[in-house]
């Protein structure tokens, strides 16, 4: 018993397919610019150009928001933490912003952004806790810029506190980058919390010394 092997050749119309080269070949430079050029080169023009006052604009308005926050609250770090979260937001808008403009159906798009971003979320556990206790610090307070810290096993003058990061510069001008959830979960030592501590000084001294010019 044999068996044939016998291939599908989708058909082609061929008129058609010669009728829309001909129309192409025919279509002088004015067809082109009238029906290409202009409508696309314009639409490409005002979403290039929505970006860029759009991301302007977000910087200029992430920077007056952090500081409004930092007049109200006279906190440096939950001002840098607010600027770049809505630095984050204002650009999100003016990307979709763009890509309408462009033609793109922008409602699928949120939705595309929400699936990718659970997804990333599920990705990136650690980067979310970080994100997290970013937050906490800020609600909790306990410490603000410049002060003496010790926590995460690290300690050093707080610099700044990002989004995931916090930034220690040590006594030996060191800076050390500490994830914020390493830094909440860990006991925090504030060294500049009150005006004044205490500091234990043992000082060795020789039985041959005098003990009354050795006390303060």
């Amino acid at each position: 018993m044999t068996t044939e092997n016998t291939t599908i050749v989708p058909s082609l119309d061929i008129k058609e397919a010669t009728q829309v080269i001909k129309e192409v070949g025919s279509m002088n430079f004015q067809d082109i610019l009238e029906q290409w050029i202009i409508p696309y080169g314009t639409k490409i023009l005002l979403a290039v150009a929505i970006y860029i006052f759009g991301k302007l604009l977000a910087r200029i308005l992430s920077n007056l928001l952090g500081k409004i926050v930092l007049t109200s609250s006279k906190d440096e770090m939950l001002q840098s933490f607010v600027s770049s979260i809505s630095y984050f937001l204002f650009l999100l808008i003016v990307v979709i912003a763009s890509l309408s403009q462009l033609g793109i159906n922008t409602s699928s798009l949120v939705a595309l952004i929400g699936a990718a971003g659970l997804a990333v979320g599920l990705a990136l556990q650690n980067s979310l806790q970080n994100f997290a206790a970013g937050v906490m610090i800020l609600i909790f307070k306990p410490f603000k810029k410049g002060d003496f810290i010790e926590a995460g096993g690290t300690s050093g003058k707080v610099e700044q506190m990002g989004l995931l990061m916090l930034e220690l510069r040590t006594g030996d001008n060191k800076t050390i980058l500490v994830p914020n959830g390493k830094v909440f979960a860990d006991s925090i030592t504030n060294y500049s919390r009150n005006e004044t501590r205490r500091i234990d000084l043992i000082l060795d001294i020789s039985y041959e010394s005098d003990i009354e010019k050795a006390k303060p």
